[in-house]
């Protein structure tokens, strides 16, 4: 299977789930194991891919000037299904 590259964010997401609020994405993406919050060493919570997660996005390392550095995690689209497929489970 190819690997489809990422560029979906949360909000991105949320917009095409229905106008779902970015936390919701990102706690729904939580639900379904494909990423978990760690803290990092300053108290900041970040989001990490899951080796589940690495098949439906990527982590893009970030620095800023304040020298706090991340990732952000960008989606692919194959990710939409499980997001809207868990939906329409629950109801």
């Amino acid at each position: 299977a190819k690997h489809i590259t990422g560029f979906l964010t949360p909000t991105a997401l949320g917009m095409q789930s229905g106008g779902k609020k970015a936390a919701d994405i990102n706690k729904k993406l939580m639900d379904l194991g494909l990423q978990i919050q760690e803290v990092g060493a300053k108290g900041k919570k970040l989001w990490r891919l899951t080796d589940t997660g690495k098949n439906y996005g990527e982590e893009f390392p970030y620095y800023a000037k304040s020298g706090h550095s991340g990732y952000q995690i960008k989606w692919n689209e194959n990710v939409l299904s499980l997001i809207n497929m868990e939906e329409g489970a629950v109801l």
